[in-house]
């Protein structure tokens, strides 16, 4: 918009010099004057914070004589310290000190340039501190012409109120003040007053402390209230370094001689000026002599004392007693005055009335300047002259009414409001104000909120604009603008006081206004650009419903619920909605987490903008949670319930439990230092096994309620472990998914408790051996293994056969399945299956079958009846179905170090894990459906659709299979030519006929119409012309349009990367050429290629955003190049090529170029897939309809027409993505 303005201020200039022929030189300073105002008016949004502005008053003549003195050394000294540091309690003078510098500095007119911001919580923008830098930079800019033409020209370009305060004031002072000479001073007066956004606040203030050295004649004064957390950051600042600031306290360095004087000359000022007699102001000033108050209450009392014609005697004792109540009693008796007028106005002093009175009054507090009494009086239902009769009866250096909206003209005034402790008159009303307040602003939301209620386009205002006039097409008045904003704020302040019934009554309407109009709510506040509101508010409301279902309220867990689903889910998609209101219904309905899927549930009534599919053959990733995991070194152990509702993550310092309905880790166990711990081990619904260890080397093994987080029973305890083969080590036995038996193996014996009574089954010695094959264990119903003995359990005492298994190598794990049957046990090199164990009779065992591995595994599973077996160890999970070698599931993280914990449901169909990385703060949940075939079970690496919406997949195993739309069915899959490694990259012909696959090694091309289970192959590279000697790797490959052609692009170590060219009915080799790298890397840089219809134009899409396209010659035995073209794209990379059948155009996820014209980007043409693009899946329109939180973790990804489907690279998992139409 601005560069618009600029460009029609330049066409107008020629306009009028051609037309009118004006001399040039008689409109340049009128030109100018419009560009300074423009500049000025884009850097100056907080009009309010100016110095000069909202009748801002300088110190009385002869008045703070101390604190200007100490100021204007500090100004003239070259060598003082660059930061000046005022404080003082709220009314002490210190706005008023920081207008006076301003006035002086004006006066005497002195080569100091002066920038001031004056923070005002009566103002949005002069209490937000991303306006500061912006409006200290526009005054600069209006007193020096050298910072004028430094910023004017970077205007046109960016936003001066985005980014950090640190690139702000690098961008706006540091760079412009650089390039200038002479003192320059920037007042920040009243930094305290950005109660609401504290944290950016400091990032102001810390910004300036780090940065103001850079430039030498820079000098910066901060005041702040000496009760306020700025001052404390302050004081530690200059506590650290006592020589960098000078500081100045209106509290203590002002001497009571010095005050009182002062106080006497404004009293003098203020009383003559009301008409007081001489007489009178002396009786006056004699009671200030005696006083100790700040001038805000001095020149309050003042304002009190009604007739300069009573009784002198009566006028000092009135006087005397104001001065001598505090800010507070003198606030209370100012609100009982107002009242009072408006009493006496009807003579009726209805309490009904003056609860609405003083709701006016506490709205206005809360609400700023967000509501003028045209808004308040229907609202509220007061007559409007009534409440301006109220708010005239205020002194005016309180509270004031300009253009009918209400400003309250000190802070601690409008604290005193906020802090829910007005004394009223009436004492009845005093714990349902706010009670009255919230009920008030939720029937006026239920009212009015809709859906799309800031207009069809997700209208969107400046953040934290509450003056602005909405839209035509949008419904967010300044009322409910301000219920939206506040309503939160004022249910905080409803007291405990409050009848029980009321507020339980108010959770019912809560709930059904969160059931009704949470979303629309949420619309309204990104629409207002109240992001930062929409996290505060929620996490008010999370915590004030905790906090009274405490007080005795009941059950109200499904409220709870739903704000901290809605909390959790503005976290992660908080990027989506700031770029449009309405992302609020596509981003929160969506399931990529547990919150998102139960608010989805609740508001199924709500379509939102997509639909995610459950893919049977790749479960998707179910769930992402943080954990306090940061150390890529450390240590850790992760584990799953049994049900896999929980997992624990056991640090040395402390163990972290999350749930699977959850998005986040909770803190468990957090060790003072004492002790570590070990290993743990869920038991029962509720219940958790820890080992710890103690300095001293001393293990105990304690069951935990999780709830409850107390210990329920010690099974170990004072135990010594002599090195770490000696720890306890825990199993248990579950019967249909609940663990029923639980084992303990120590140094010396070995115990068995039942779960459900605790009743010890069995105690037996053991040897005191360090070897690995007798610290073995594994447990079942009726059996249990000890090192490589496998005894019977007995029922109650005796003695137990012992049977002795073979098994050569040194054992790392073992496990039964839950029938007892079967036994697994992990060595270094294999897996060893017992089975039929139940029916054995002889003294020896060997194994029935034997699984080779080349991994070291940790921890073993079998399904409920012995179908499955799961291994896991660092980095890998392997999977397999019984009886056959190969595994069914291979999942392998070779980036990262990966632990993991799995468990078989209880009718063995789905494996669930859990993984998490050593160093990350992200676990992630997957299912995996057993049934489903092997092509369904590995890792996804590469994916295409072709054009009749099937799906290709190419797996790490090698293996490549065609599925249907909805990827249920398998239609084909090759099991006898996989590739040799995982596959890389797949793609379909434009008809859909043809396949390829491409792995470094090899190239398959494939017919797609052979019936399921047909193995025979088209065309296998690479073929006779690659010369043995040369090491190659294939890249990327594309079929021409009428399939005719197949190029292939072929990495080589010792020439640079080139394309061959293919004739797909002879396969005669027709062309081999190089390609052009000049501005990237082709082995690295290369993401998309296209061929067009016959093969005559070819084009290349690069991640580091070059378009390459090859116009390519034909005869009829080869093919060279007839040309090349080359674009860099501005903004992202061109991904997914595709040619339009007239060759005209090149399709791309950046957008459509022109071929004919030079590759220049035209708009008229677009894609008609869904697409991925800048982290949002994007329609065939090109409207943004999601924004996908987890961009980074997808590997690959294909579209056709409505539907998009993506894998990603942690676990190679697939999601279907259906975009609906815009309704």
């Amino acid at each position: 918009m601005f560069a618009d303005i600029m460009m029609q201020i330049h066409r107008m200039t020629l306009r009028v010099t051609m037309e009118s022929k004006i001399n040039l030189d008689t409109i340049t300073p009128q030109v100018d004057a419009i560009r300074r105002q423009l500049v000025r008016d884009k850097l100056i949004e907080a009009q309010d914070a100016l110095p000069d502005s909202f009748g801002r008053k300088a110190c009385y003549s002869g008045t703070r004589s101390s604190v200007l003195k100490s100021i204007e050394d500090w100004l003239k000294t070259d060598t003082s310290p660059q930061v000046f540091c005022l404080s003082g309690q709220s009314g002490s003078g210190k706005s008023t000190v920081a207008v006076t510098v301003f006035q002086e500095i004006l006066g005497i007119g002195t080569d100091i340039r002066f920038a001031g911001f004056f923070c005002s919580s009566t103002f949005d923008k002069a209490s937000n501190p991303k306006y500061i830098f912006p409006t200290l930079a526009g005054q600069l800019c209006q007193c020096d012409d050298t910072i004028y033409s430094i910023l004017e020209p970077m205007l046109g370009q960016q936003d001066p109120t985005s980014g950090s305060g640190e690139t702000q004031f690098e961008k706006l002072l540091i760079g412009p003040l650089g390039s200038v000479n002479g003192t320059t001073l920037l007042v920040i007066d009243g930094l305290d007053e950005c109660k609401g956004l504290l944290d950016h606040a400091f990032e102001v203030l810390n910004t300036l402390l780090i940065n103001v050295s850079r430039v030498t004649a820079l000098k910066v004064l901060i005041s702040s209230r000496s009760n306020s957390p700025i001052f404390e950051q302050l004081f530690l600042k200059v506590s650290e370094n006592p020589s960098g600031y000078r500081c100045f306290s209106l509290d203590e360095d002002v001497s009571l001689p010095e005050l009182r004087h002062d106080l006497r000359l404004l009293l003098a000022v203020e009383l003559k000026t009301r008409g007081f007699g001489q007489k009178d102001i002396i009786s006056l000033q004699n009671v200030i002599n005696n006083a100790n108050c700040s001038f805000f209450v001095a020149l309050t009392a003042c304002q009190e004392l009604i007739s300069p014609f009573g009784n002198s005697s009566k006028q000092a004792d009135s006087f005397k007693d104001l001065l001598s109540r505090g800010t507070n009693k003198i606030y209370e008796s100012v609100i009982e005055r107002a009242l009072s007028v408006v009493d006496s106005n009807d003579d009726s002093g209805d309490p009904i009335q003056r609860r609405g009175l003083y709701a006016a009054l506490v709205m206005v507090a809360f609400g700023q300047d967000s509501l003028s009494l045209i808004e308040l009086a229907p609202l509220l239902g007061i007559p409007i002259d009534e409440l301006r009769g109220f708010f005239s009866g205020f002194p005016e250096n309180i509270l004031s009414v300009k253009d009918e909206t209400v400003l309250i003209l000190h802070s601690s005034f409008q604290d005193h409001l906020k802090s829910g402790q007005l004394a009223q008159p009436d004492g009845s009303l005093q714990d349902c104000m706010h009670l009255y307040i919230t009920r008030l602003l939720l029937c006026l939301m239920n009212k009015y909120l809709h859906r799309h209620i800031s207009g069809p386009g997700g209208f969107r205002l400046h953040a934290n604009t509450t003056r602005q006039s909405p839209r035509q097409d949008s419904k967010i008045t300044p009322d409910l603008s301000y219920a939206c904003r506040y309503w939160p704020e004022h249910l905080v302040m409803i007291n405990m006081l409050t009848a029980q019934e009321e507020r339980q009554s108010l959770f019912f309407i809560l709930q059904e206004f969160f059931h009704a109009h949470l979303l629309h709510w949420l619309e309204v506040l990104a629409a207002l650009g109240e992001m930062d509101r929409i996290a505060s508010a929620l996490n008010i409301l999370l915590k004030w419903i905790k906090d009274n279902c405490d007080s005795g309220l009941g059950d109200h867990s499904s409220l709870e619920g739903t704000v901290s689903d809605a909390l959790k889910s503005f976290k992660l998609f908080r990027t989506a909605i700031e770029s449009s209101p309405h992302q609020v219904y596509h981003s929160f309905l969506l399931p990529w987490t547990p919150s998102g899927r139960r608010l989805a549930e609740l508001y199924r009534h709500v379509e939102a903008s997509i639909t995610v599919a459950e893919v049977t053959c790749h479960r998707r990733q179910l769930i992402t949670i943080e954990p306090s995991i940061d150390n890529a070194q450390e240590t850790l152990r992760i584990k799953l319930s049994q049900d896999a509702s929980r997992v624990a993550v056991v640090k040395k310092e402390r163990i972290e439990i999350g749930e699977n309905a959850k998005d986040t880790f909770e803190v468990f166990l957090d060790d003072s230092g004492s002790q570590s711990y070990i290993d743990a081990l869920f038991v029962g619904k509720d219940n958790i096994l820890v080992t710890t260890l103690s300095r001293s080397s001393y293990a105990e093994v304690h069951l935990w309620n999780v709830v409850s987080k107390k210990i329920e029973k010690t099974l170990l305890q004072q135990h010594q472990a002599t090195g770490s083969k000696m720890l306890p080590v825990l199993v248990f036995h579950s019967e249909r998914g609940t663990p029923s038996l639980v084992a303990l193996l120590t140094s010396s014996k070995v115990k068995v408790w039942e779960v459900r009574t605790w009743k010890e089954r069995l105690n037996i010695q053991c040897r005191r051996d360090q070897n690995p094959r007798n610290r073995l264990l594994a447990l079942s119903s009726h059996h249990i293994l000890v090192g490589l003995q496998l005894k019977k359990l007995p029922r109650s005492g005796g003695t137990t056969r012992t049977v002795y298994l073979n098994f050569a190598e040194a054992p790392r794990c073992a496990t039964f399945s839950s029938d007892g049957d079967t036994l697994a046990i992990a060595g270094n090199t294999g897996i060893s299956l017992f089975t039929h164990i139940l029916e054995v009779t002889a003294f020896k065992m060997s194994p029935s079958i034997v699984l080779p591995v080349s991994h070291q595994i940790t921890s073993l599973a079998l399904s409920p009846v012995g179908r499955y077996l799961a291994a896991t160890g660092q980095s890998f999970l392997w999977a397999w179905k019984l009886g056959e070698e190969q595994p069914l599931m291979r999942l392998q993280n070779e980036q990262k170090r990966t632990v993991s914990s799995v468990v078989f449901s209880k009718n063995g169909k789905f494996l669930h894990c859990a993984h998490i990385c050593p160093g990350s703060r992200t676990a992630l949940f997957d299912m995996r459906i057993m049934e489903a075939p092997i092509s369904g079970q590995m890792p996804v690496t590469a994916l295409a659709m072709s054009c009749h919406g099937k799906i290709a997949t190419g797996s790490s195993n090698g293996a490549v299979t065609i599925w249907d739309s909805s990827m249920s069915k398998v239609l084909r899959h090759w099991k006898r030519e996989r590739h040799p490694s995982a596959v890389t990259y797949v793609a379909f012909s434009l008809d859909g006929k043809f396949i390829a696959s491409v792995s470094p090694e090899r190239v398959y091309i494939r017919s797609t119409s052979s019936d399921l289970g047909s193995n025979e192959l088209a065309q296998r590279l690479p073929v006779q012309s690659l010369p043995k000697s040369h090491s190659y790797s294939f890249s990327r490959c594309v079929f021409s349009g009428d399939s005719s052609l197949f190029l292939c692009i072929v990495k080589a170590d010792t020439r640079p990367t080139f394309a061959q060219i293919w004739q797909m009915a002879t396969w005669k080799l027709l062309a081999e050429f190089e390609l052009d790298s000049r501005d990237y890397s082709p082995d690295e840089d290369i993401q998309s290629i296209s061929l067009s219809q016959e093969g005559d134009l070819f084009a290349i899409g690069t991640r580091t955003n070059a378009l390459d396209i090859y116009t390519l010659a034909h005869n009829e035995s080869s093919i060279h190049i007839k040309h090349t073209q080359r674009i860099s794209v501005v903004g992202r990379p061109p991904l997914h090529l595709s040619f339009t059948l007239d060759k005209k155009y090149i399709l791309s996820t950046a957008g459509a170029f022109d071929i004919k014209r030079g590759l220049k980007q035209v708009n008229e043409i677009s894609r008609t897939d869904a697409f991925f693009q800048d982290g949002w899946i994007v329609d065939s329109d090109g409207q943004q309809r999601c924004w996908i939180p987890f961009e980074e973790d997808i590997r690959d990804w294909a579209s056709y027409r409505s539907l998009l489907v993506f894998c990603t690279k942690a676990l190679g998992n697939v999601v279907l993505v259906g975009v609906r139409p815009i309704q």
